[in-house]
Parts: structure tokens; C-alpha cells; sequence
């Protein structure tokens, strides 16, 4: 019972940093275009400053999990703390900013990639606790994500246009604030609950496999992550660029911060279910699944003209995203050793990132020189080609025995 209690705590913090972490992407990633056009940027720079915050998290995502692999100085929950830490200081500078320049566009830079950075330690942290003894349950914490992403979508979208743009990044303030008060309540929980739950540790010897070494024994994961850059294209597009498809049919903030809001809602139910559904469907029945949903949402939206449209397409979220992102998660779980797991996760929060790379360089590009409906075209064609790749790949990888 005790043992019980305890667990239920754990998820309720570890679901409040989901949230948390959400809200602060929707404040950051999804509103960039909104926050940026009014300081004078165009499409192509907002592209530009995006792409930029994605090839630097590339580059961070991996060193920094390699580093949480190896460390024995820093816990998964400090690097948090340095992260949040971190992205507050450059969130300032946004706070302060007033017009287009070097300072508004290196601070939104190095915010953002940091911010895309903390996902392979966030979902790692999950399954610490796991070995711990500690089962946490990571559809409900995820689900508290997208809760918190619709929420902030739907009020951000009336803030911003009730008080200006300066509100998305105040907002930003509180969420890294409240981010780094539930890492200290979850900190101090983990402590209390090493001397109540009784778990037989035994000290392993840390991991000695390098980044280079778990890429070329593991190349069937990497040829998978890679086609995951172009299953996940349409969704950096939809989420970064929703304020001009928004527009494209007849939409503004308002209209954009519903249909965000009504994408994250809809995630919630798949979420909060999914792990009785691993009970009755491996993880790999679960994926396929995820991939129609996503080929039928870029369907619906090539179609839309009008904002109602695009709301019934974002309905395909409950099957689509909702379903890949801790189907994927749990898919790299399973078939890393657990001294790669960081590694795993990084790898696959990695790809993730240099799709938004892809998207945010070129999407701009696309919207700015043949618009909207040709890109979501785009959109369509490459989603095709990694769901084809994402499929025939997870049917070779066969799950580790730990």
C-alpha cells in the first residue's frame, strides 16, 4: 500500500513537469511566428531563427545524453535544473527585446534549442524511476502534457491578442519557474523513497559503449529515425506554421490557438489509455496504427478551406500522435540495453529535431514562394515515404532481453 502511495506521488509530479514542458513548447515553438512577425520578421527568417534552434539541439541532444550515460557527478535531475536555469536567462532577453535584431534572435535561439534539448532526459527520467521500482505511469504524465499544451494554446491565443506578444514569453517565465519548483518536490520524493522502498541495487559499472559505437550496433534504429524525420515533417509545419494556414482559410490567433488546443485535447484520451493498451497490443501494432493516422490527417488538410476543416482534421491527432510519440518512446525502451537507454531516447528525440530542421528552413521558404496548399502537398509526399520506412524498419528490430 505503501509502495502504491508512493507511486501515485511520483506521477503526479512527473506529470506536472509534462505539463510544464509543454506549455512552455507551446509558448516557444508554436507561437514563434506569432511573437516574431509583429518584431518584423518574415516567414524565411522565423524559419531561419527555427531551424537554426533544431540543428543546434541536434547537436546538443546526443553529447548531452552520451554525457547523461556516463556522468556520475550529475543526476538526469540536475541537468533539468541547468537547462531550465538556462533557458529563463535567455528568455529575458525576449522579455526585454522591442524590435527584430541580434539580441531577440541568439536569445530565441538558444532558448528554444535548449528547450528541445530536455526530452530525451525528461522521458529517460520515467524509466529511472522504473528500475528504481517506482512505476510511473507515462501515458497519464503525457497526457497531463497535452493538457497543458491546449490550454495554453486557447489562453495564449486570447492573451496575445488582448495584451500583445510580450504575454507568450512572460508566460514562458512562469512555466520554467514552476518547472524547476516540481524538479526539487521530485528530487526530494526520489531521496524518501530510496529508504521506504526496499529494491536490491547492485552497482553497475557505467556505461563504456560510446555514441559511435550504439549508431553502428544499432543501424536498423538509425535507417527507422531517419525516416522519422520525414513521417514528422507536416507536424513541425502544422505547429510552427498554423498561424499562416490559419490564415490561408480565413483564421487569425484566435482560430489558431483553437485548433492547437483542440489538436493537444484530442491526444489526451489515447494518452491516458495507453498503457492498457500495451497490455493487449505490443508496442509495435501500436506504431502501425499511429501511421495511418497520421497519413489520413495530411489527407484532410489538403482539402480543408476552412477553418472547421482543418478542426476535423486535427481529430486525427487521437490516432496519429497521440498514439507514435510514447509508442515510439516505449519502442526504443525496448530494444536498447539499459545502460543505452539515454542514448536510445536521444537518438529518436534527435530525428525528431532535424525534422524540425527540415521543416522550419524550408517551410518558410515553401509558404513564403508557393504557399500554403502546395506545401501541405509536401507535406503529404514525404509523410508517405517515412511512414513506409518507420514501418518496414520496426518489423526488423526485434525487442532486448534486460
Amino acid at each position: 500500500m505503501q509502495k502504491h502511495s508512493i507511486q501515485k506521488r511520483f506521477t503526479a509530479v512527473y506529470s506536472s513537469l509534462q505539463a510544464e514542458y509543454f506549455i512552455i513548447f507551446a509558448c516557444i515553438g508554436t507561437f514563434a511566428s506569432v511573437f516574431l512577425d509583429p518584431l518584423g520578421y518574415t516567414n524565411k527568417e522565423i524559419g531561419f531563427i527555427l531551424g537554426t534552434a533544431y540543428l543546434l539541439a541536434v547537436l546538443i541532444q546526443p553529447l548531452l545524453a552520451d554525457f547523461a550515460d556516463r556522468t556520475e557527478k550529475f543526476s538526469l535531475m540536475d541537468l533539468l535544473r541547468w537547462a531550465c536555469v538556462l533557458t529563463f536567462l535567455f528568455n529575458v532577453g525576449l522579455i526585454v527585446g522591442v524590435k527584430k535584431g541580434v539580441v531577440v534572435s541568439v536569445c530565441y535561439v538558444s532558448a528554444y534549442c535548449i528547450h528541445l534539448a530536455i526530452p530525451p532526459l525528461l522521458n529517460q527520467l520515467n524509466f529511472a524511476f522504473e528500475h528504481l521500482g517506482i512505476e510511473m505511469n507515462f501515458g497519464f504524465a503525457r497526457a497531463c502534457g497535452s493538457i497543458g499544451f491546449s490550454l495554453i494554446s486557447i489562453v495564449l491565443g486570447y492573451l496575445v491578442s488582448l495584451y500583445g506578444v510580450k504575454s507568450i514569453p512572460l508566460t514562458i517565465a512562469l512555466g520554467l519557474v514552476c518547472t524547476l519548483i516540481s524538479l526539487n518536490v521530485l528530487n526530494k520524493r526520489y531521496e524518501l523513497a530510496k529508504t521506504l522502498i526496499h529494491v536490491d541495487e547492485v552497482e553497475e559499472k557505467k556505461d563504456v559503449i560510446t555514441l559511435k559505437e550504439f549508431l553502428l550496433g544499432h543501424k536498423m534504429i538509425v535507417v527507422m529515425n531517419l525516416g522519422i524525420v520525414f513521417l514528422i515533417f507536416h507536424n513541425v509545419i502544422y505547429t510552427t506554421y498554423m498561424y499562416q494556414i490559419m490564415q490561408h482559410v480565413g483564421g487569425g490567433t484566435v482560430e489558431m490557438g483553437k485548433a492547437l488546443g483542440l489538436m493537444a485535447f484530442l491526444e489526451v484520451p489515447a494518452l491516458m489509455y495507453f498503457h492498457r493498451l500495451t497490455r493487449k497490443y505490443s508496442t509495435k501494432s501500436i506504431l502501425r496504427v499511429s501511421l495511418g493516422g497520421f497519413l489520413l490527417k495530411n489527407v484532410l488538410y489538403i482539402f480543408a478551406k476552412s477553418c472547421v476543416a482543418i478542426y476535423i482534421a486535427q481529430a486525427c491527432q487521437l490516432i496519429g500522435f497521440a498514439l507514435f510519440m510514447p509508442s515510439m518512446i516505449r519502442f526504443m525502451h525496448e530494444r536498447t540495453l539499459k545502460q543505452e537507454e539515454v542514448k536510445g531516447q536521444a537518438i529518436f528525440s534527435t530525428m525528431f529535431t532535424a525534422a524540425g530542421i527540415l521543416a522550419s528552413y524550408v517551410g518558410g521558404f515553401l509558404i513564403d514562394h508557393v504557399g500554403v496548399s502546395f506545401t501541405l502537398r509536401i507535406c503529404f509526399v514525404l509523410t508517405l515515404i517515412g511512414a513506409f520506412v518507420v514501418y518496414v524498419c520496426a518489423e526488423k528490430i526485434p525487442v532486448v532481453q534486460k
